[in-house]
Parts: structure tokens; C-alpha cells; sequence
């Protein structure tokens, strides 16, 4: 079960709060990735009435070990008294991407040492070891990826 992946999906009212939550969750190795998108309509009934609002949305992948401290996590800094942070299993795919989502993210018996020879290698054999450099920051590059810098850093 710890190799297995998932997705899991976070919608909050704000898309740079969710940008800057996403790079502190791949920045920390918890997420192999996050895709952000803004602006999503949002329909919900919520305390007897039915509202239409703008948020944001992000699907972000790793393992499935650690889905509880992600939502942990994610629910003790979002904005909304119940967030939506949910889990779906990723049950096929291109290999060559789902082993680099599982070597990106923390393993939990993996070592310090053993991941960093995971990610020499890893960065040296996978199809995604092209690496671009923005702002002092080193970003995986790739064919449909796009960056974008932040003015400032999550904290």
C-alpha cells in the first residue's frame, strides 16, 4: 500500500494561498507535483443555501502512506471550516511517470542517504531529468510543464 498512488484534489478561495501550499508540499517531498488551476465555478449548497463562487484547484500526486498527514496538514492551514481535500486512487498510467511520482515523494522507510541516491539516479535516468532553473529554484521541466515564480516564498 505505501507504493501506491493517489490524487488528491484541494479547492480553497484563493489561488496564491494554494500556490504557495503547493510548493511547501513538493518543496518538502510530500507531493511529487501539484497542477493549479484558476479560476474554477464552484456550485455548493452550504448552511441551507445554494452559492456559486470562484476558487482554485489543485490535483496533486504521491503516495498513498501519505494521504492522512497531507490532509492533516492541508485542513489545519486552509482557509474554510470544511475544506475540501480529497483522495482518489491512480490505478494505471504511463510507468515511466508513476515511478518518477514515487520517487519524488517520501517513502516512509527511505532514508536520508538512500534518497539521495534515489534522486541522483532518478534525475540522470528519467525522462523528466531536465532541469530548469528559475529564479535560483531548480523546477522539472518537460514537455507541457510551465512555472510560474512567485514574488514571494511560502513560509
Amino acid at each position: 500500500m505505501t507504493d501506491e498512488l493517489v490524487e488528491v484534489t484541494i479547492t480553497p478561495p484563493d489561488a496564491t494561498w494554494l500556490e504557495d501550499l503547493c510548493h511547501q508540499l513538493v518543496e518538502a517531498r510530500l507531493a511529487a507535483c501539484a497542477h493549479v488551476i484558476h479560476p474554477v465555478t464552484s456550485n455548493y449548497r452550504w448552511q441551507g443555501a445554494v452559492h456559486q463562487t470562484t476558487e482554485a484547484r489543485a490535483f496533486l500526486r504521491f503516495r498513498r502512506a501519505l494521504v492522512d498527514a497531507i490532509v492533516a496538514y492541508v485542513v489545519d492551514r486552509h482557509p474554510y471550516d470544511v475544506p475540501n481535500v480529497t483522495a482518489l486512487p491512480l490505478i494505471a498510467g504511463d510507468r515511466r511517470y508513476l515511478d518518477w511520482a514515487k520517487a519524488e515523494t517520501k517513502g516512509l522507510s527511505q532514508s536520508a542517504a538512500g534518497r539521495k541516491r534515489n534522486d541522483q539516479r532518478d534525475r540522470a535516468e528519467h525522462p523528466r531529468s531536465r532541469r530548469l532553473r528559475i529564479g535560483g529554484r531548480q523546477c522539472a521541466g518537460g514537455k507541457g510543464l510551465r512555472w510560474r515564480q512567485r514574488g514571494r516564498r511560502a513560509s
